[in-house]
């Protein structure tokens, strides 16, 4: 297994180099990355979401979500940051390319209404547990595309 995961990386690069090659814009490798590497990472935490969820452990999947993204932001841009400043190399991040910027505002807004969505609202009302529904998924989804497109929008055509 752990040789298809080799190749299936290696075939996930070329074919996201290439795309960013064919975009030909400064900032296409930036959001190639959130949509197509971002995307690719998550598929292993959404069936880890689903099976537990599955299994009647609805918290342990929201838990795992964020938990895993606080890991990747922190972890993930922490660690090669500093073992590459440990070295004296420097990590740069260009001034024009607004990407980082717009999905990090973004994702702080993802984060506020997700809280205000879920469960805050399920306080309000006064439930002693929060319900995620079907509807709730799809919103969930089409504010992913939605997310997705803005994000290509600002970064790709401006």
């Amino acid at each position: 297994r752990a040789n298809l995961f080799g190749v299936w990386s290696l075939v996930v690069t070329v074919v996201t180099n290439r795309w960013v090659v064919l975009l030909g814009h400064p900032s296409a490798m930036g959001f190639v990355g959130l949509c197509i590497v971002a995307l690719g990472a998550e598929i292993p935490d959404a069936i880890n979401a689903i099976t537990v969820a599955s299994r009647g452990y609805g918290s342990m999947a929201a838990a795992s979500c964020i938990g895993s993204q606080i890991c990747n932001i922190c972890l993930g841009l922490g660690v090669p940051w500093s073992v590459a400043a440990s070295w004296g190399a420097e990590v740069p991040l260009s001034s024009q390319d607004r990407l980082l910027e717009d999905a990090a505002i973004v994702l702080l807004c993802v984060v506020v209404v997700f809280l205000g969505f879920f469960p805050a609202r399920s306080l309000a009302q006064g439930y002693a547990t929060v319900t995620i529904t079907a509807g709730h998924g799809v919103a969930m989804l089409l504010a992913y595309a939605l997310i997705v497109g803005l994000l290509g929008e600002v970064t790709l055509v401006m």
